[in-house]
């Protein structure tokens, strides 16, 4: 089976965003900072609550604080 390695899109606009698409949030597009599901999106705030760890704790994520990338198989 051949290794295949998974491009992750920027998301410029939270209203791309759908109950159960996979993110990460990055600092300066590079630094990794959580990787969840996301819960809920609220564009008009620019905030959204994604599910992230081995816990699936909820964390509350400001789009203006980082950058945000999402995986095409979401």
């Amino acid at each position: 089976m051949p290794n295949t390695v998974m491009q992750w899109t920027r998301v410029h606009d939270l209203t791309h965003l759908r109950p159960g698409d996979v993110v990460q949030v990055r600092l300066q597009s590079t630094l990794l900072v959580y990787q969840g599901e996301v819960e809920t999106v609220v564009p008009p705030q620019g905030v959204l609550w994604i599910r992230h760890g081995a816990l699936h704790e909820r964390k509350l994520i400001t789009a203006s604080e980082y950058d945000l990338f999402t995986s095409p198989c979401s």
